[in-house]
């Protein structure tokens, strides 16, 4: 997968929603474009390691034809666990302190188990 014991390397999996309606398909999904972009970001990043290295690895599972390695240009392929989720249109609306962080929950499967950020204050 590219990590390596001398550079610091995070792995982020990343669902999207897209919706295949017949009046206006679209998709949320990051593009590898995007991708490559935060990666490169990551690596060019002013973090030393204790081991002296500079910058950070930064691996985005966002479906089997994305970027794993943007040196090599080798897609995640079978070794994906990104997925993608049904659209929602309104997913849990409302105001700052009323927002139902729980209607993620369904629409990702019951797959993760969202709460409200910690700093999450209402003015």
């Amino acid at each position: 997968m590219g990590d390596t014991v001398d550079k610091p390397d995070l792995f982020i999996q990343v669902d999207w929603m897209q919706d295949f309606g017949a009046i206006m398909a679209h998709t949320h999904k990051l593009s590898n474009a995007a991708v490559r972009k935060v990666v490169k970001d990551f690596v060019d990043a002013p973090f030393v390691s204790r081991s002296g290295y500079v910058g950070i690895n930064l691996h985005v599972d966002a479906g089997p034809d994305s970027v794993l390695d943007i040196n090599t240009n080798t897609n995640w392929g079978s070794l994906s666990k990104s997925r993608q989720l049904t659209e929602v249109a309104q997913l849990g609306m409302g105001p700052k302190e009323n927002y139902r962080w729980n209607a993620i929950n369904p629409a990702a499967g019951e797959k993760y188990n969202c709460v409200p950020p910690v700093d999450w204050k209402v003015p």
